[in-house]
């Protein structure tokens, strides 16, 4: 069994203040020069696992007297069997990567209970790359619900709901990893390092005595290469309508009316909830605020700049026009996407047909794409596809989420639920991971997939 290593690290915080005005302030860019308007850099204590996507972090306020025992304890005390009933993700390292910033800082006493509770140690020396690829880890934009906490309303302060450091912290508890987004490999390495019989021994935490830990940075007089410049910071108040989401700072506010009209808003916030799992691949920038506009269910677009929106339009396949209007020498995306994918498991039947009529109207072919299996209960997954002139709209969905209903009645007019496409079950499992993984060529073969009356001879398609 291979060891369990986690790393411990400090750092400032480039994305999280602390403002007499506001409270905690949070902002979606990694900033430099906050402290000309007022704003003071928190630090962040984090931990990792060395291998896996685990990171946990407190922010504290800089020279604040805090506990390292308390930290570890917290984390190593966590049990996330939530997604892992049989796989606790929880409990001690067999060693602790200290990062050198900290080895001067921390009480002897400090390294006495680490070896009083059989947890080696040892301090990165130089520059060390894993280390601060785990560190970066820490310097997520902190996203902050309500499921946990009851927002309180603050008298006489700009901020009417500000959000306190310890609503901040608290809610880390509770973002340590996601594993939604887990690759098999990933999936592999949790069952292997959090076997059956792992059990975490809760009372070798106990510490007796604690240590004091106090911690002070000086920010950069440049900027690093991922930062930018504050410039005209703008704050976006807290909002209670449709759904409460705390403020935020804008970096290079600009006060001018939006230049673009923030069309199809309801359809854009159905796409963004059925391209969900394409988040990963879109620019770091609208990843962020897409886990801000998640918070409101994709009921508000505040957050975006117009390029923002408009990206978001062409990605979602909303209205691509709009992208090549207002960027006449597109470079990132220089043709439309002729290939969309959307992931309806978890839409309503009404979204489901809204995005219909929205995409796709009247298309020239439209068919569901079924695998030769004699035994249909084996499929997870129904595929349905509509073709238009240049587009191919294909739309996934779990069985067990029966959302083929939608497609089987009167909800997707003019889907035509005669037909069907047969290809072989090697092909078709291939389409769906094609589909998820984000390659859309190599499932883009549907559009050209001769479909059959159903309960007529099928003409098998065989990679």
């Amino acid at each position: 069994m291979t060891l369990r290593v986690q790393c411990l690290s400090a750092q400032i915080s480039k994305r999280v203040f602390d403002s007499s005005e506001f409270g905690i302030v949070r902002c979606a860019d990694l900033v430099h020069g906050v402290e000309e308007f007022g704003f003071k850099p928190l630090v962040i204590l984090g931990i990792s696992y060395e291998g896996l996507p685990i990171h946990f972090s407190q922010f504290y306020r800089q020279n604040e007297a805090i506990c390292p025992e308390k930290f570890l304890i917290d984390f190593w005390s966590t049990n996330l069997e939530k997604d892992y009933p049989n796989h606790p993700v929880s409990g001690k390292p067999d060693c602790l990567v200290i990062d050198e910033v900290l080895q001067h800082s921390l009480e002897p006493s400090f390294y006495e209970w680490l070896q009083s509770i059989n947890v080696e140690y040892k301090f990165t020396e130089g520059r060390n790359r894993k280390l601060s690829a785990l560190s970066r880890q820490h310097q997520r934009f902190p996203v902050v619900g309500t499921d946990y906490h009851v927002p309180t309303a603050s008298v006489g302060k700009e901020e009417s709901y500000p959000l306190t450091l310890d609503v901040l912290n608290n809610e880390q508890k509770f973002n340590i990893f996601d594993s939604s987004t887990l690759s098999k490999f990933i999936r592999g390495k949790f069952k292997a390092e959090f076997h059956k019989d792992f059990a975490p021994a809760y009372q070798d935490f106990n510490c007796e005595k604690k240590s004091v830990l106090k911690l002070t940075f000086s920010q950069d007089k440049r900027p690093t290469q991922n930062e930018i410049e504050m410039h005209n910071p703008h704050w976006q108040k807290s909002s209670i309508q449709p759904v409460f989401s705390y403020g935020h700072l804008l970096n290079n506010f600009e006060a001018a009316e939006l230049s673009v009209k923030r069309v199809f808003q309801e359809e854009l916030g159905i796409a963004l909830r059925a391209t969900e799992y394409q988040w990963k691949t879109y620019p770091e920038n609208l990843q962020i605020r897409l886990k801000q506009c998640r918070i409101s269910r994709f009921r508000k677009f505040d957050m975006f700049t117009d390029q923002d929106y408009i990206e978001l339009l062409y990605l979602t396949g909303i209205d691509q026009e709009q992208y090549f209007i207002h960027n006449a020498n597109a470079e990132s995306h220089p043709s439309e996407r002729n290939t969309l994918v959307y992931d309806i498991s978890r839409l309503t039947i009404t979204q489901i047909s809204k995005l219909w009529r929205f995409l796709v109207g009247k298309p020239k072919n439209s068919f569901k794409v079924v695998s030769n299996l004699e035994n249909e209960k084996r499929q997870k997954y129904e595929l349905f596809t509509a073709v238009n002139n240049k587009q191919t709209f294909i739309f996934i969905g779990q069985l067990r989420y029966n959302k083929g209903l939608a497609f089987d009645g009167m909800y997707c007019s003019n889907f035509d639920v005669h037909r069907t496409a047969v290809v072989d079950d090697g092909v078709f499992n291939k389409s769906i991971v094609s589909a998820f993984t984000c390659d859309f060529e190599a499932i883009s073969f549907v559009s050209n997939l001769t479909p059959r009356l159903k309960f007529s001879k099928p003409t098998q398609y065989v990679a």
